[in-house]
């Protein structure tokens, strides 16, 4: 019957292994598994909509995670520093993905962003140096300082819609060797391929 997990409630519980969550669960606030740093794995229920901030950041362990095909919403730092993350597939559902969403997620290898997508902010992918291969959506117009430090990022096609690259977009991405962009493209910002 547990339909809300508020702010902060498993905070820091450094012990903690293996989460099962309910499926009357549809709200999980702020903070609620930060640095959980034992997690391995875990499933969403598929009635909860958005990742809140910070949900799973610090969770150093976490292999595994399930996300429900009607997320709409991953917020800022949702898995900030889950270094053990290999692999996540987000749905199709999400239409917003905020500002150091996957930062220092160091073992992610690939990315799929989904249609409907249309801003990769700061910082969302920064520091995942394994990331080798990304899929952006069609829908994107604008990437921010998102994939500062991705070292072994080799090469990205930029969707025909972007229209601006922010500054330090792919600052550090010392393997890149190849990058398509767009007509569409108005304003490259400072240091954006330094």
């Amino acid at each position: 019957g547990v339909s809300l997990i508020r702010d902060r409630a498993f905070m820091e519980c450094t012990g903690l292994e293996t989460v099962e969550l309910p499926e009357s669960l549809t709200i999980i606030r702020n903070c609620a598994f930060q640095d959980c740093s034992a997690l391995k794995e875990i499933r969403i229920p598929s009635e909860v909509t958005s990742i809140e901030y910070s949900t799973f950041s610090g969770c150093s362990e976490l292999r595994k995670i399930q996300l429900p095909v009607g997320l709409i919403n991953i917020e800022g730092q949702a898995f900030m520093d889950c270094s053990k993350l290999t692999e996540i597939k987000i749905p199709e559902s999400v239409n917003s993905i905020g500002y150091d969403a996957f930062s220092g997620c160091s073992e992610l290898t690939e990315i799929k962003i989904p249609e409907g997508v249309k801003s990769i902010e700061n910082g969302t992918f920064h520091n995942c140096k394994e990331l080798i291969k990304i899929e952006l959506p069609e829908s994107l117009t604008y990437i921010g300082a998102a994939f500062y430090g991705c070292s072994n990022l080799t090469g990205i096609t930029l969707p025909e819609g972007v229209n601006s690259i922010g500054g330090y977009a792919f600052y550090g991405c010392s393997k890149l060797t190849e990058i398509i962009i767009p007509q569409g493209v108005t304003s490259i910002e400072y240091y954006t391929f330094s």
